[in-house]
């Protein structure tokens, strides 16, 4: 689990974050248990959320007006020809943060299987939810004064790449 594209290193407060948070899936996940992608992609969602600079202090949730826009997201299957090995992405897009400081975003990988029958508890019911892996972002500085960056050349060529990919990622084609 990798970012790909990684947000803005400042902003506004209430901009959106461009490009776009775009997260890259391998079929070994990088981290102490080397968990790898099961059979059902769909059963795998990517959620965000804000952590301080230092990466250690939860601030949204349970901040509600700290961060909005796209938090939450399903897995996006690549297709079978991506020469990376990637083997699915996570899109996240419309993210603001909406108030002045320091931040960073942290990206989680969860496994949520749908209802089966008798899952190992017993009875019937959902097995619950697993925490597959975490990502950091970079640190964003998000302050009244922040110089709006463009999207560059080496954005625009991501972002197209991955649309080719098909992955539906909502920009204007003038802006790629």
């Amino acid at each position: 689990m990798r970012i790909i594209i990684q947000p803005p290193v400042e902003s506004r407060p209430g901009n959106t974050l461009t490009p776009p948070l775009i997260i890259s899936l391998r079929g070994t996940w990088v981290s102490p248990t080397e968990e790898r992608l099961g059979a059902d992609i769909n059963s795998y969602w990517g959620f965000v959320s804000v952590v301080s600079e230092d990466g250690l202090s939860a601030l949204a949730p349970p901040s509600t007006s700290l961060l909005s826009g796209t938090l939450a997201d399903s897995v996006h299957e690549a297709r079978l020809t991506e020469a990376e090995g990637d083997v699915g992405h996570l899109a996240f897009q419309n993210l603001a943060l909406n108030q002045p400081g320091r931040f960073r975003l942290r990206i989680s990988l969860l496994q949520m299987p749908g209802i089966q029958a008798d899952p190992p508890t017993g009875g019937f019911g959902p097995p619950g939810v697993r925490n597959i892996a975490s990502v950091l972002s970079h640190v964003i500085h998000v302050r009244n004064n922040a110089l709006v960056p463009q999207l560059g050349s080496h954005h625009r060529n991501m972002l197209k790449s991955l649309r080719a990919r098909g992955l539906d990622i909502n920009h204007d084609e003038g802006e790629i």
